[in-house]
């Protein structure tokens, strides 16, 4: 899923991934917490 969302902004427009990096990043350290944390089961 991430790989989608990393690869497709620099197809594009090399332009948006200054932007979509931190947000990578940032739903990266929140899944993972979610995760550790049980609220989420996979």
């Amino acid at each position: 899923m991430h790989d989608y969302i990393h690869t497709k902004p620099n197809q594009t427009s090399p332009a948006i991934t200054p932007i979509t990096e931190p947000i990578i990043q940032s739903q990266n350290v929140i899944e993972t917490t979610t995760t550790s944390s049980g609220f989420i089961s996979r």
